[in-house]
């Protein structure tokens, strides 16, 4: 391992009281809480989640949209041949090895589906990191240990299931917290660089934007997700993703694999209950575990191998922008 890797896999995520602050971070608790939790100094826990930023190793926002309560589709499919990527629905594109070809994701309105796998909500694993971080012995060993000890916990579905009312400036606030943005007061000043009040139809002032802001919190179109980010220390850690059978062992083996420091998130299959879409990120030496593992408590996946290759977009902004201009014209 290259010095640095190896200085923040063994000094900042193998200390238990490192790991005591990760599980408050993770948790979305405040310095203070996580310092009342631990009995930690709060400069200590400041510090060590300053480090964590630095490295691109949490996320800003910490959290994630419900594409659904915006009246849009995540539609998932397989493609052979390099699709266009001007699509304007076009949210993700990566090389996958099984099947062979593209997986490709994009944000559809309800009315314009097409085939392919329709994904639900991002639901984020909440984990349990102990020491040692990276299991790199006897890993199905431990899993055999802790499958079945507990349920999965999650940040789950939130909110309630009435249509909720979208404007310009609520697809604005999505905009920004997609791109890490988070906060009133920047999200205030991001929009409006972007747009003009007259076009937006509301003044986008700190009020404003945290009233709106909160609402949305409230009707789970913005929900909590997991902040950690492993993928920066890559070539060490994976993103993979599968699609598997949803089962009796589903729960149980997420669960299992948060409390063995494997980051999860899982999306339910819309259009066919019986399959789950699932993200993992772990150490490149479990991938030969977590493939067997599936295999043995879920039968028959279909996993795929991501290239470096990848596109990544936020919500179709245009698709919104003239959809709800041409609504405030009538």
């Amino acid at each position: 391992m290259p010095i640095y890797i190896e200085t923040i896999i063994h000094r900042w995520f193998n200390n238990e009281k490192n790991l005591n602050i990760l599980n408050g971070i993770i948790r979305h608790l405040s310095d203070k809480q996580i310092a009342r939790e631990t009995g930690l100094r709060i400069d200590r826990i400041a510090n060590y989640r300053s480090k964590l930023k630095k490295k691109g190793l949490l996320t800003a926002g910490f959290y994630t949209i419900n594409h659904e309560k915006l009246g849009l589709i995540k539609l998932m499919d397989f493609p052979k041949e390099f699709p266009a990527k001007e699509d304007v629905f076009l949210i993700r594109l990566a090389r996958i090895s099984r099947p062979f070809g593209y997986l490709r994701i994009r944000l559809m309105p309800k009315n314009s589906i097409e085939e392919g796998y329709q994904l639900g909500p991002n639901i984020d694993v909440i984990n349990n990191f102990k020491t040692p971080f990276i299991i790199e012995k006897e890993f199905t060993d431990r899993f055999t240990d802790v499958f079945g000890e507990s349920t999965m916990q999650h940040f789950g579905k939130s909110g309630n299931n009435s249509p909720s009312k979208i404007d310009l400036l609520s697809i604005y606030i999505c905009k920004e917290v997609e791109k890490g943005n988070y906060g009133a007061r920047t999200l205030s000043k991001a929009i409006s660089e972007q747009i003009s009040e007259d076009e937006l139809g509301v003044q986008p002032s700190i009020s404003n934007v945290n009233r709106r802001l909160q609402t949305m919190k409230k009707e789970g179109i913005i929900a909590r997700a997991c902040p950690l980010n492993l993928v920066p220390l890559r070539p060490y850690y994976n993103l993979d993703s599968s699609m598997i059978n949803k089962n009796e062992n589903f729960d149980k083996i997420l669960s299992a694999f948060s409390k063995l420091n494997i980051i999860a998130r899982f999306n339910e299959v819309i259009n066919d209950p019986d399959k789950v879409y699932v993200t993992l990120q772990y150490h490149y030496s479990l991938k030969w575990d977590i493939l067997n593992i599936f295999k043995e408590y879920l039968g028959e996946i279909i996993f795929f191998d991501h290239t470096a290759f990848g596109l990544r977009r936020t919500l179709p902004f245009e698709y919104f922008r003239e959809k709800l201009s041409e609504k405030n014209k009538k």
